[in-house]
């Protein structure tokens, strides 16, 4: 039986030359699994008297939640580093800042405060899906 098709290797003398034109087949590579499970971080930190990585750069953040529960303000500011009296005003006491779909950015946090170890509680989301 007459095979419909020759196969030609060009690293291979013997091999029949084509006579009409060459197809090359490529593997087909599968699709990467999409991870669509939705991830919680805790990035709890206790602020300095200098500036502090809060939550680093996250190109896959979809949201943030930050609580400061110190007794003083601290400051935020979003891809550079905090000073005092300048960026984002956390109030002492639960004072919070939030970001989410409409005001997400994704660069690093960091925080001050005037007083060395004050505690803020984060968190920062990750989803692959809109809602």
């Amino acid at each position: 039986m007459d095979r419909p098709y020759e196969v030609y290797d060009p690293n291979n003398p013997m091999s029949p030359r084509p006579t009409q034109e060459v197809v090359k087949v490529i593997a087909r590579v599968p699709a990467p699994v999409l991870d669509l499970q939705e991830k919680i971080f805790d990035r709890s930190v206790t602020v300095l008297n200098s500036s502090t990585l809060v939550m680093p750069a996250n190109l896959a953040r979809t949201g943030c939640s930050i609580v400061n529960i110190s007794d003083t303000i601290i400051f935020l500011q979003i891809g550079m580093d905090a000073a005092l009296n300048s960026g984002i005003p956390i109030y002492p006491n639960g004072g919070a800042f939030e970001m989410g779909k409409d005001t997400l950015r994704k660069g690093a946090i960091f925080a001050i405060s005037a007083v060395t170890t004050k505690l803020v509680a984060a968190t920062e989301w990750e989803t692959r899906y809109d809602d």
